[in-house]
């Protein structure tokens, strides 16, 4: 009875298996452009990175979702300032636009350069934490350029990490 149900061995293989990761790596491939319609919302084209301040010190990012904080400041979705090319960015009130090459206007007066930096293949920044990277081997990028109102999606591709995944049980 119960007795018997308590000492049984459980259904299934006597074996357990276990899964390890095929590799972990850090890819830089771009992700997808997506509209957000946002204007503070950017998004790169090119190999650049989004400079921003934190505590810690610089780190870099490629995530462009930002806002203003209470001191007008652009800053990242987790409130680290975003850098200029001559410091943190302040914007103030009025019409604001931002052009292709990362320049700030507001009401057609300049008021700020958003920094793009860029790192050469064998010197590509680390991984930090939230989503940031650090690495002191930047340059000012030249070619990149920026989409306002847009985000870079993900380049994770979840079906190909499945695929990895699927290798390793066989």
């Amino acid at each position: 009875g119960l007795a018997q149900q308590i000492v049984a061995r459980p259904f299934g293989a006597s074996e357990r298996t276990f899964v390890a990761p095929y590799r972990m790596k850090t890819t830089f491939e771009a992700g997808r452009i997506k509209l957000t319609g946002n204007p503070l919302d950017l998004a790169i084209q090119g190999k650049a990175f989004f400079e921003v301040k934190t505590p810690q010190g610089i780190r870099y990012t490629r995530n462009g979702m930002f806002s203003l904080d209470n001191h007008r400041r652009l800053v990242t979705n987790l409130g680290y300032p975003v850098m200029g090319n001559t410091g943190e960015i302040k914007i103030p009130p009025g019409k604001m636009e931002i052009n292709s090459q990362g320049e700030i206007k507001v009401d057609d007066k300049p008021v700020a350069g958003i920094k793009l930096m860029e790192f050469q293949d064998d010197e590509m920044p680390q991984k930090f934490s939230e989503g940031l990277y650090v690495s002191d081997k930047g340059t000012l990028s030249k070619n990149s350029v920026v989409q306002p109102g847009h985000i870079e999606e993900s380049n994770v591709n979840a079906i190909r990490s499945e695929e990895h995944t699927s290798e390793l049980q066989s």
